[in-house]
């Protein structure tokens, strides 16, 4: 599934260079997808800047700190 995910991701950055002037809206039409995902991800392209293929893979939903919990005595 991750490698399907991948590729729209290429297939929207992809379509973002070839159609500059597409809205969001067009962008999320053309792939199939919601609007909301296209803005995450055009967001992800713009803040990551130069572009590589670590930019078209998912962000780790692992927490980022360890939650402890106290015991009470």
């Amino acid at each position: 599934m991750e490698r399907e995910w991948v590729l729209d991701r290429m297939r929207l950055y992809r379509l973002r260079c070839d159609h500059p002037a597409w809205t969001q809206r067009q962008l999320a039409e053309a792939l199939e997808r919601s609007l909301s995902w296209v803005k995450k991800w055009l967001r992800r392209f713009r803040e990551a800047g130069q572009a590589s293929l670590a930019i078209f893979k998912g962000r780790s939903r692992a927490p980022h700190h360890r939650v402890t919990v106290a015991t009470v005595s």
